[in-house]
């Protein structure tokens, strides 16, 4: 019988996984990570290792909280301090949540690995890629633009071709109905709820200590109000300033180097292009400036709509998009796709 190691965090998607593979055949075997010390994850590993019970199957927990606060919550922290706008989800899954799962899977021998993500995982010329799952809604490609192939090509995932309202009703025939009325929670998991600004304050007092205000400046560079520090704006906030004029005002830059923030007007965030960095790609030769991609960004800005082409520049890439995307912020995943395959991604400059 092969076996398939399943991150687990006690809800209906990753329970069903579980469920679905042993229905499959496989022999499961649950792991859950301990990455922040909070009640909400204390009570994701007893809710999995009770379905684990419930189930049949084998559970471990696996703790990686030194390295999460070092690579994401640390990474989270400097982002907004230096005026950028991070996604700690798409940082999260290739450097903590499938590492440690590969990573538990190699340490027992097990090669399979699966989570309750709904995406699916199809090759391509040779290549393995990760896939949009059916569910508009629900698909959760986009976090996982930097996962490597070395990863992907190990992954089963029982969902992608599923949707969240055919789960529920299956976990209902299941007799799993209780995990049916459990809020999923679409905020970023260290918060626990509470605005990132307080977040900061609490984790980082010493270097939220020593954040200044400065100046807001109009498009010609000419000073109009004051701002409170860096970490309290992202590029399309139109809240938080105090300005000297009555006008239309939304932040367009932040220009560390001079603690300045720049304003204008909503229609003037529309872009056509703009650069990616920290590259990653399946087969990047596959890309060329006549290939039509999907774009995709997610954030406080507006989604691009309809395709866009990538030309590469040494370690950067221009983005040119056939329509414009609003309110474009450095540090935000970009991510591309062909048809539904996720073919790589970068983060915004």
């Amino acid at each position: 019988m092969e076996k398939v190691v399943v991150g687990m965090s006690g809800g209906i998607d990753s329970t069903l996984t579980v469920l679905k593979l042993k229905d499959r055949g496989f022999e499961v075997i649950g792991v859950t990570l301990l990455m922040w010390d909070s009640p909400a994850s204390q009570k994701a590993i007893e809710d999995a290792q009770l379905q684990a019970k419930t189930i049949g199957v084998e559970h471990h927990v696996v703790c990686c909280q030194a390295d999460f606060k070092s690579k994401v919550v640390n990474h989270f922290i400097s982002s907004y301090l230096n005026g950028e706008t991070p996604s700690p989800c798409a940082w999260c899954n290739p450097q903590i949540k499938w590492k440690y799962i590969a990573d538990f899977a190699d340490s027992i021998g097990v090669h399979h690995i699966s989570s309750g993500h709904y995406i699916e995982v199809a090759q391509h010329d040779g290549h393995h890629y990760v896939c949009k799952g059916i569910d508009p809604q629900k698909d959760q490609s986009y976090y996982l633009w930097m996962l490597p192939e070395s990863i992907v090509r190990r992954m089963i995932q029982p969902l992608g071709n599923t949707t969240k309202i055919q789960n529920k009703t299956e976990m209902v025939e299941r007799n799993f109905e209780e995990l049916i009325p459990n809020r999923e929670s679409m905020s970023v998991c260290f918060l626990s709820g509470t605005d990132y600004r307080q977040f900061l304050f609490e984790h980082a007092p010493d270097k939220m200590s020593q954040v200044a205000g400065g100046d807001v400046l109009d498009e010609q560079g000419v000073k109009i109000g004051t701002h409170q520090g860096f970490p309290f704006y992202t590029i399309g906030q139109k809240r938080g300033l105090t300005l000297d004029v009555e006008r239309e005002a939304y932040v367009s830059k932040m220009d560390r180097a001079t603690n300045s923030i720049t304003v204008a007007r909503k229609k003037d965030l529309l872009t056509h292009e703009f650069l990616v960095k920290d590259l990653h790609f399946i087969n990047q030769n596959e890309i060329t400036p006549s290939t039509r991609l999907e774009v995709k960004v997610r954030g406080l800005g507006l989604n691009p709509e309809g395709a866009g082409s990538l030309h590469f520049m040494g370690d950067m890439a221009k983005v040119t998009l056939e329509q414009p995307a609003w309110a474009m912020s450095p540090g935000q995943p970009v991510v591309f796709y062909i048809d539904n395959r996720l073919v790589g991604g970068g983060i915004s400059l």
